[in-house]
């Protein structure tokens, strides 16, 4: 009964975070919106505007054969405007008296704020003379004085741009609490590197902290992960032209160093390629969930989530002292210099209450899982600099043939084979790229050399300092006859691959793979090699199968593998384990460095939605990019589950975008009555009506097919 109890309690408890979380994200969003509309309505009462209607959301009437919505979800009248949310969440307006947004109500508009009044005045003969003529004839009509086409231009002017001037200062004013209250941040710390990547080519470590990007400005010791690096490496790598990106880099108490790296595109399965320097982001040793493992283990039913590993082998882990926090890479590299052996964490657990204790743990090597095939050796694709690779004269393009006399045998197994060696000289045998010779190469290692892994797209010698792919063209079978009764022969070509499953694997393979799990995965020069499938076998579970899509003599057939284990061990320094990020707090000092803050962080938000725009212009990033309110909607409750200030920071950064994408010169958009008004302001007189509703009506017509578009793009993305 109490266990029933403490689970009932622990539901309504998420329950309500869940809605909290919500509810936050929908203030935050609708504020953004009221904002913008208030300055419209501010500045139009200055002017002496009448104003109808104050509106977020949209009230248009919405209709099921004969079921028909609610236009509102709530309104009132107070004084002579009604205020209201709308029942459709993607906007917001103001409705003064003669301007309406719908360019099929102009005329109607006209007409109504027009004033037909007759003169019953005698003051001058004239007056006398025309009421003497016509005394019952209405008077040439009169605008409403109240009305929006009454007011001057300049007025005009001011009232259409107050909502963008309103979502940029209140932008600002969001930032400045957020970074007075304290932002939490992913700085530029490096976890890793990927293998043969350019940051791992350029020789960047892990531990190494980015402190300045680009040659321009100042260092910065709290430059962000995702707002700094990934925006500028995206950004860089989708120009025509491809220009290196300067990095300065801190590493340890050392003189910080500049690295130049060129950006490259990524492949990424089933996905987009995109531009990336090949660099992992800060981890701590604060465990998101227990690890997991293939192998039958028990140690790994003491381990919970929220724990927080604080030592190895006796040896405690050093602390950040900024932080108070142990980085990722402290434990990984001592777990990757026992990659064979097991070892021993110190792990502290914290209860409910808050108590803490702390607890020993073994956690074992994992085995290496494969399909039974041993591919061929690919070339290499990089070579470190400075690296005893690159002394011995490795090249990009050469083929290991042999170790120390022996064959290179397993690409995957390499690695670790030539880490038990621990020897300080090794001798390569390579074929040279469209060479038929073979040429022998001497690497001398460090004496103080400990073995090191490597994640990424290819396998890597890291203690030699070369990256290599991995073939699709199977070498040999290494598994049982059953692969040989799938008709696999050594020299078949894997053009593919797809997971399959069925029953309640199907299920379960959904929720760890995500909704896309059984798509196939092409392979080969336009696809992954075979790293990744190797990468992926390890995380398989039970019921999930491998299909392969056989290449052989210009014929193709498939066949289904289940992983097997080997009796290699198998790591890379995670051993199962899921940590969590590794935060930073950057909190302002004053209110005055907190005012600086949010400057850049506007001026640095428009110049991202500028080149955004750029690029799409250009044809450099897709429209599928694109997204709609409810990427919008998931993103701000992303940052809303992560608190409050980075929320205010998200919608700083939605306030800016609705501010330039507003002032935009198109037409129903603010951009376009300002070009609209501009021109009235240096010709004296308003453009053409009829050119005005023609392209007001087309540019309406754009922007829904564009609302639809970005919608459909929120729908693929949710349920494909």
């Amino acid at each position: 009964m109490g266990q029933y109890l403490i689970a009932e309690s622990q539901s309504i408890t998420s329950i309500l975070g869940t809605v909290w979380v919500v509810l936050k994200t929908a203030i935050g969003l609708g504020f953004v919106i009221f904002v913008h509309e208030l300055g419209h309505f501010a500045v139009a009462k200055l002017c002496g505007v009448k104003c109808e209607k104050f509106y977020v959301g949209f009230d248009v009437p919405i209709g099921f054969g004969p079921i028909r919505l609610p236009r509102t979800l709530g309104k009132f009248t107070w004084g002579e405007t009604e205020y209201g949310i709308g029942i459709i969440p993607l906007g917001g307006y103001v409705k003064m008296l003669g301007q309406d947004d719908n360019p099929v109500n102009a005329q109607k508009e006209a007409e109504r704020i027009k004033q037909s009044q007759v003169t019953s005045s005698t003051d001058g003969a004239t007056d006398a003379h025309l009421s003497a003529e016509s005394p019952n004839l209405p008077q040439p009509a009169e605008i409403d004085p109240r009305s929006y086409p009454a007011q001057p231009v300049l007025a005009r002017m001011c009232i259409i741009s107050a909502g963008v001037i309103m979502n940029v200062i209140s932008g600002g004013i969001f930032a400045a609490i957020a970074y007075r209250s304290g932002v939490q941040i992913l700085p530029c710390e490096i976890n890793g590197t990927a293998a043969g990547s350019p940051a791992w080519r350029a020789g960047l470590h892990p531990g190494d902290k980015l402190i300045q990007i680009g040659t321009a400005g100042k260092p910065d010791e709290f430059l962000r992960w995702v707002w700094d690096l990934n925006q500028k490496v995206v950004y860089q790598g989708l120009q025509k032209e491809i220009t290196p990106l300067n990095l300065l880099v801190r590493r340890g108490e050392n003189k910080p160093q500049w690295f130049e790296i060129t950006p490259q595109s990524r492949k990424r399965a089933g996905g987009p390629s995109m531009p990336t320097l090949g660099v992992f982001g800060p981890l701590s040793t604060k465990l998101a969930a227990p690890p997991t493992s293939t192998d039958d283990d028990s140690s790994l039913n003491r381990f919970r989530s929220g724990d927080v590993i604080i030592g190895i082998e006796g040896e405690m882990l050093p602390v950040d002292a900024s932080t108070k926090q142990i980085k990722f890479h402290e434990l990984s590299s001592r777990i990757q210099a026992r990659f064979d052996q097991p070892v021993n964490l110190l792990v502290r657990h914290q209860s409910e209450t808050g108590e803490t204790s702390e607890e020993t743990i073994p956690l074992p090597p994992r085995r290496l899982r494969h399909l039974g095939l041993q591919m061929q050796m690919g070339p290499v694709v990089n070579v470190r600099k400075d690296s005893p690779a690159e002394r011995a004269g490795f090249e990009k393009g050469d083929l290991i043939l042999e170790v120390d006399g022996e064959s290179a045998g397993d690409p995957i197994t390499l690695p670790q084979r030539i880490a038990r060696t621990k020897k300080e000289t090794l001798i390569f045998k390579v074929k040279r790229e469209d060479q038929e010779t073979v040429t022998e190469l001497k690497v001398t290692l460090p004496a103080d050399t400990t073995p090191t892994f490597a994640d990424g797209d290819y396998q890597s010698l890291e203690v030699v300092g070369v990256a290599y792919s991995v073939s699709t063209t199977v070498a040999k079978i290494i598994g049982t006859s059953k692969d040989k009764e799938q008709n696999i022969r050594p020299g078949d070509e894997i053009v593919q691959i797809t997971l399959v499953a069925s029953g309640a694997a199907k299920q379960a393979a959904e929720i760890k793979f995500g909704k896309a799990w059984n798509e196939p995965v092409p392979l080969g020069t336009d696809g992954s090699n075979w790293t990744f499938v190797n990468s992926l076998v390890q995380t398989l579970i039970d019921g999930v199968d491998v299909q392969l899509t056989i290449q052989r003599s210009g014929s193709e057939h498939t066949a289904i593998i289940s992983a097997i284990e080997s009796d290699v061990s198998w790591d890379t320094g995670s051993r199962g384990l899921k940590p969590l990020s590794f935060q930073r707090v950057h909190t302002a000092a004053s209110w005055g460095e907190a005012t600086a803050l949010s400057f850049r962080e506007i001026k640095e938000r428009g110049a991202g939605v500028f080149q955004f725009l750029g690029l799409l212009a250009t044809g450099q990033l897709s429209p599928k990019q694109l997204g709609g309110p409810v990427a919008i909607a998931r993103m701000a409750g992303s940052e809303a589950s992560r608190g409050i200030t980075s929320l205010l920071l998200f919608l700083t950064f939605l306030s800016v975008n609705l501010a330039i994408l507003n002032f935009l010169p198109i037409p129903a958009l603010d951009g376009g009555h300002m070009v609209f008004l501009s021109w009235e302001m240096l010709t004296g007189k308003p453009p053409n009506e009829r050119l005005q509703m023609a392209l007001t009506l087309v540019s309406v017509g754009c922007l829904l097919m564009l609302m639809l578009f970005v919608i459909s793009n929120d729908i693929v993305r949710m349920f494909f």
